[in-house]
């Protein structure tokens, strides 16, 4: 492909263009924070004319900011001018009318030829609407799950009954067998629910501490092998010798839990699924590995595998009942405790979960 070359004049030209149009505001303040320079997006989300805000300090009451908290602002000088660092965030402020809005601001520090700061150049995006949309979409959420739990617990308590009652009919029980099958499946959704509007809310709370490894697999086992032993699966533990975890039992375990029942989902009967769990010492982090020879994830539908509600054709053929949260709660729990979650897959070979979550402690595979 050939390329047009330009004039310096030109593409100077060409770049003070796009900068003045582009949608997000642009500021550029000296070394003080003095606005020099702001494009038309500032006046078009702020309300406030370049006259108004040439010459003025950026972030103050008089303009569109100051309503932060004190340390907040602390914090983001201190990251541009003091570290010299970027500074990436969300932030609140005001428009010349009075409305409050929320921006991601990206803020960066440029330097002259002896590596002094001679300016900051900050980009604003305004997401209000996209923060109104995710509360708006979190509070749907946490209220629809909430409520299901009242007829679940009714449906629950009739089921009870019914089986308590007398009558032994094969389509009597079989009724009853599909009755328990749904409200089982409504509990896990609920469930997934609540967990979703955790996330949406903050994350989950982490709280770390030393855990037996025999302890934590032996929990994992008897939860999973119910659900196994419906498809005649097998179950295959590789501890490599590690004795203790340093992690969120309960949260960790409910992330393992959810990558094992996918892993049993999508593979066929009298199948293997391997989980395994080691130290990496270099990097001081436990892998936790579930590797199962299913159907896989076509390489179409890999960038989406994280995504809410996303749940790929093949894998909606083998279970239809799905609802694609276990993958975005497994993430959310992984991440929020510092660690990382990634996959390898093949279509009609298989798929391997990896996750991995540092470790504060040294030697902690020996218990020490």
């Amino acid at each position: 492909m050939s390329s047009i070359k330009l004039n310096a004049k030109t593409e100077l030209e060409m770049y003070r263009q796009c900068v003045e149009d582009a949608f997000n505001q642009i500021v550029i303040t000296d070394k003080d924070g003095i606005i020099i320079y702001a494009n038309n997006a500032v006046k078009r989300v702020t309300g406030f004319s370049l006259t108004e805000i040439l010459g003025k300090k950026v972030g103050t009451k008089k303009l569109w900011g100051g309503i932060m908290a004190p340390e907040f602002y602390k914090n983001l000088w201190r990251t541009i001018k003091h570290e010299k660092s970027d500074f990436v965030g969300e932030i609140q402020n005001r428009r010349k009318n009075g409305e409050l809005y929320t921006a991601e601001v990206t803020i960066s520090p440029v330097f002259d030829s002896n590596g002094e700061i001679e300016y900051f150049i900050g980009i604003e995006r305004d997401i209000t609407k996209q923060k109104e949309l995710e509360q708006a979409q979190t509070s749907l959420v946490s209220i629809a799950s909430h409520q299901l739990r009242t007829p679940l617990t009714v449906i629950h308590g009739v089921l009870a009954e019914l089986e308590e009652t007398e009558g032994s009919s094969k389509i009597r029980k079989e009724l009853i067998r599909q009755a328990r099958e749904g409200e089982k499946r409504m509990g896990n959704l609920v469930n997934d629910l609540l967990d979703l509007s955790k996330i949406e809310l903050g994350g989950f709370k982490v709280v770390k501490r030393k855990v037996n490894v025999d302890d934590f697999l032996r929990n994992i086992e008897s939860e999973v092998v119910p659900i196994f032993d419906k498809k005649k699966q097998k179950l295959v533990i590789h501890t490599h010798r590690m004795k203790f975890l340093y992690v969120d039992p309960e949260l960790t375990h409910e992330a393992v839990i959810n990558l094992l029942t996918n892993a049993s989902k999508y593979s066929s009967t009298e199948s293997e699924i391997h989980l395994r769990l080691e130290l990496q010492k270099k990097d001081n982090e436990a892998i936790i590995s579930v590797q199962d020879f299913g159907i896989g994830i076509k390489k179409e539908d890999q960038p989406n595998i994280f995504n809410r509600f996303y749940r790929s054709e093949n894998a909606k053929e083998a279970d239809p009942t799905g609802a694609g949260l276990g993958l975005v709660i497994a993430k959310s729990i992984v991440e929020s405790s510092g660690g990382r979650i990634w996959f390898e897959s093949e279509l009609g070979v298989g798929t391997t979960f990896y996750i991995s979550i540092p470790q504060q402690r040294r030697r902690i595979e020996n218990g020490k």
